[in-house]
């Protein structure tokens, strides 16, 4: 898993850059999933919620090169 990835104010952007790039995507299970994610062969991977730092998300290591991915775009975007 890959921690202080995806800050937690920037979830919506990331749910429309998933949607944007035909990643489906769903609401998390039980009290730490956030979110869940379809990638590679439809399997679902998740966002966590944390008790430490909580203004970051924990992000499980399938997924970490999508949120890179994310990230990336926003930058260009600023630029």
């Amino acid at each position: 898993m890959s921690r202080y990835l995806l800050h937690k104010t920037k979830l919506e952007e990331f749910k429309a850059y998933l949607t944007e790039n035909n990643f489906s995507h769903r609401p998390g299970k039980g009290d730490y999933e956030v979110l869940q994610v379809q990638i590679n062969e439809g399997k679902w991977q998740c966002v966590f919620r944390r008790d430490v730092m909580p203004e970051h998300f924990t992000v499980a290591y399938p997924l970490e090169n999508v949120v890179r991915q994310f990230i990336n775009s926003t930058k260009r975007q600023k630029q």
